[in-house]
């Protein structure tokens, strides 16, 4: 896993990618404003996201989720 951070992760694989965030819209069927929170790590993705995430970015679920928890041990 090279990242430790959902958010960092999907922001910069959105931007290597140049996608806009309409653009992982359309990929995932996930809102725009959830993927924001997603990459401003001010939310983290349920299970049925996450796997949609774990498609797109191409990663291992357990990846995705244990970057999710990351992220949320740092919200606190």
């Amino acid at each position: 896993m090279e990242y430790k951070s959902l958010s960092l992760a999907l922001k910069n694989w959105r931007l290597t990618h140049r996608l806009s965030l309409s653009d992982v819209e359309t990929m995932t069927g996930i809102s725009k404003s959830a993927i924001s929170n997603y990459e401003s790590r001010l939310r983290t993705p349920d299970l049925k996201n996450a796997k949609k995430l774990s498609d797109v970015l191409m990663v291992p679920m357990s990846d995705i989720l244990e970057m999710s928890e990351y992220d949320r041990n740092k919200q606190k």
